[in-house]
């Protein structure tokens, strides 16, 4: 395989990953918003989305301005986490 080609195939690869990226965000946008859920529910979901580098502490000051309280708990902004 020479170097063209690996670019080319580099270039192929990552455009197929970002336009299935691009559609996965497309169906999220078309089912509408996600369920409510609650405080505790949405702290364990950033610890966990971040893989464990958050603690509960770094998660709760992330949360303050990444969550919006709506009836029956929060819902996560866009963008937030």
């Amino acid at each position: 395989m020479n170097s063209n080609s690996f670019v080319g195939f580099f270039f192929w690869t990552r455009l197929r990953k970002t336009v299935g990226k691009l559609l996965k965000y497309e169906e999220s946008i078309i089912a509408g918003p996600e369920k409510s859920i609650s405080y505790e529910a949405a702290v364990e979901k950033c610890i966990s989305g971040t893989f464990g580098s958050l603690d509960s502490k770094a998660s709760e000051i992330m949360l303050k301005r990444g969550l919006k309280k709506v009836e029956g708990g929060y819902r996560f902004t866009v963008g937030s986490i």
